[in-house]
């Protein structure tokens, strides 16, 4: 992750990842974007919560708040992660 990320995308569907790149080509011309993926395994299990504490890792390296952004799933955990670090987060879209 770049110091100077305005914007995380949190995404956790491969499925979806071709409905994300116009959305975030067209952010990237005005804000410095970042994406963030969760995935795993089908036979394993997953929660919000694993999600949240991988996401705090990784957002670790910034120095300032970021604006979060996902739909579906990526969403959520944007929403958990927010509630959970408000001081890391600058906002989160409606």
């Amino acid at each position: 992750m770049s110091n100077d990320t305005d914007v995380v995308w949190i995404s956790s569907s491969h499925v979806l990842q071709r409905f994300d790149r116009p959305l975030l080509q067209y952010i990237s011309q005005y804000m410095n974007v970042d994406q963030w993926e969760y995935h795993h395994d089908k036979d394993e299990g997953s929660s919000i919560d694993e999600a949240v504490n991988l996401l705090d890792e990784f957002l670790s390296q910034s120095s300032h708040p970021v604006h979060l952004a996902g739909h579906g799933a990526g969403g959520a955990i944007a929403l958990t992660f927010a509630r959970r670090y408000p001081q890391k987060v600058r906002s989160l879209p409606p």
